[in-house]
């Protein structure tokens, strides 16, 4: 297994969770962020660490990005029930990236993909 840890933000979605398992295949430590802590289902059978944490609380992201080489920024949020939902999912994916984006800045990765 390679020493290299890819971060996985949003591990609990369909794309995040796919991700995951794609990376593990290739034999790759790999760590993913969550919101709740207890929503630990989609980790079932998977050798994977998952640590709590919100993008938009820069506190919570410093643990999540300790000994990170590979930054997977796949997290967003979507509410379907708001009427401008197109506007909200843009600014608050944006805001989420920047400050996941900021984060980056203090560690040396190998690989970013957003």
């Amino acid at each position: 297994m390679s020493e290299e840890i890819s971060l996985v933000t949003g591990g609990n979605g369909h794309l995040g969770n796919n991700l995951i398992r794609l990376l593990l295949s290739n034999n790759q430590k790999v760590r993913t962020t969550v919101r709740n802590i207890n929503n630990t289902d989609p980790f079932k059978g998977l050798d994977c660490e998952v640590v709590q944490a919100d993008l938009m609380d820069r506190t919570s992201l410093k643990k999540a990005f300790q000994g990170v080489t590979n930054l997977y920024a796949v997290a967003a949020n979507f509410s379907m029930w708001l009427k401008t939902q197109k506007r909200k999912f843009m600014t608050t994916t944006c805001k989420e990236h920047k400050t996941c984006l900021i984060w980056q800045k203090n560690v040396v990765l190998k690989t970013l993909f957003m």
